[in-house]
């Protein structure tokens, strides 16, 4: 049928509630100790926790195609106990123990085709899950003065992480999610990551006004599940952890009495085993519709060249 243009161009024909709320709270809490004019310690405790309800209509049309229902909750809390050492001398740095216990989770309602294909009522379901991770770390990053000119920074950071999922994921007769019709994934898991990740990095102050440098630095984040797997028993699997290495070289300047500065560098990152979330083609109540998944990529590459005045 014929509509008429809506009066404002954010106005859509959606055909879902334009309805939209997060809760969001937090604290932290930090502790200082001076034990001498050498050694300050440091803790860090913090919590966090947000409930999300959104409507999200992916068509902005009044017909359900792709109309889906979202509740997101999340509540996490960390703990860091740091060491600081510098007695002016010529080495300085930090050590530590971080520790981490989070849980993320919800439920998403979704309609898909609902009217729109004759003699078919359309696909309904839900997607439960809740993925617990536990982490713990160790770290020490230190700076060695090795002449007037010339220092170095050495860096080391071991992480162990666990993720467990508890995944139901479900289709239904209709839109009241009371008749299931089948059942796409049902597990509970756990899987644990581990990760040595190392820095280097090297300074040559070549005047007052002039210093160079070079870096190398490794950065993880761990794998896991996910809560959306659907009838194909590859997206039940967990993917695989994601590591950049990162090359940096370049140069800070200060000239006209520290008035003017020029800071120039060139980055390379190479990853491995990046992590996307992306749609596939599959099968649904033997009907062809589309799943999400979230799996590793292969290699890539980010490079440039940065210059700032």
């Amino acid at each position: 049928p014929k509509t008429q243009p809506l009066s404002d161009r954010y106005d859509v024909r959606s055909g879902m509630p334009d309805v939209n709320s997060t809760d969001l709270q937090g604290w932290s809490l930090t502790l200082n100790y001076k034990a001498s004019d050498d050694w300050t310690f440091k803790y860090i405790l913090a919590d966090r926790e947000s409930d999300t309800d959104t409507y999200i209509d992916f068509d902005t049309l009044p017909e359900q195609i792709t109309d889906v229902k979202a509740f997101y909750n999340d509540e996490q809390l960390s703990q860091e106990l740091q060491v600081n050492f510098d007695n002016g001398g010529m080495s300085r740095g930090v050590m530590g123990l971080y520790w981490f216990d989070g849980e993320a989770g919800g439920l998403v309602q979704n309609i898909f085709l609902k009217g729109v294909i004759p003699n078919f009522p359309g696909l309904f379901g839900d997607t439960r899950g809740t993925v617990d991770t536990t982490s713990f770390a160790a770290y020490i990053d230190w700076t060695f003065d090795l002449s007037q000119k010339w220092s170095i920074d050495a860096g080391l950071r071991w992480t162990e992480e666990e993720k467990s999922a508890d995944v139901l994921n479900r289709g239904y007769t209709d839109e009241t999610y009371t008749t299931v019709t089948s059942v796409a994934a049902d597990f509970d898991e756990s899987i644990t990551f581990s990760n040595l990740s190392p820095k280097l990095s090297i300074e040559y102050q070549s005047s007052d006004e002039v210093m160079f440098y070079g870096s190398f630095s490794r950065g993880f984040k761990s794998g896991g599940y996910n809560i959306r797997a659907n009838a194909n028993p590859i997206t039940h699997q967990p993917y695989d952890d994601e590591v950049v290495d990162s090359f940096e070289i370049g140069s800070k300047m200060g000239f006209v009495d520290q008035r003017v500065f020029l800071n120039i560098a060139y980055f390379y990152n190479k990853y491995d085993d990046i992590q996307l979330s992306i749609f596939t083609s599959c099968l649904v109540g033997n009907v062809p519709s589309f799943c999400a998944d979230f799996t590793n990529a292969g290699k890539a590459t980010i490079q440039g060249l940065e210059v700032e005045m």
